[in-house]
């Protein structure tokens, strides 16, 4: 996973669901690392020379997540934007964009393990 392994992400307890090569949409760019899912967050680890320009890992908890679905297409090939992207609402309004493969499975996979947070009252 770059300069990070998946057990330097867990929290105590936590249990890795998967990982994948992703790119998250920050500013009019894209930040190249990996998307993790957990049994309890979202996370994404920036690549090593990510981490180098200052860029940090950014994490939400499954409890936050409002809707979980796809953002439509745009026109910067600079965002990721010429396809469709994973799209994570959040709680206050805000949204987390990122470019995965196999996006139907990562919508999948996130927001039944959204779903089963909000099952048990977390």
């Amino acid at each position: 996973m770059g300069t990070t392994e998946a057990h330097d992400i867990l929290e105590p307890g936590e249990e890795l669901v998967w990982q994948r090569p992703g790119n998250m949409a920050w500013r009019r760019g894209a930040i190249s690392g990996y998307l993790v899912l957990t049994d309890r967050r979202v996370v994404f680890e920036p690549h090593r020379v990510e981490v180098l320009k200052g860029l940090k890992r950014w994490s939400a908890p499954l409890a936050r997540i409002a809707a979980v679905g796809t953002q439509p297409r745009g026109y910067n090939p600079f965002t990721g934007s010429l396809r469709p992207r994973l799209r994570l609402a959040m709680e206050d309004g805000s949204a987390e964009i990122f470019l995965v493969n196999d996006l139907a499975s990562a919508i999948g996979d996130i927001a039944s393990a959204v779903e089963r947070r909000r099952a048990v009252g977390d």
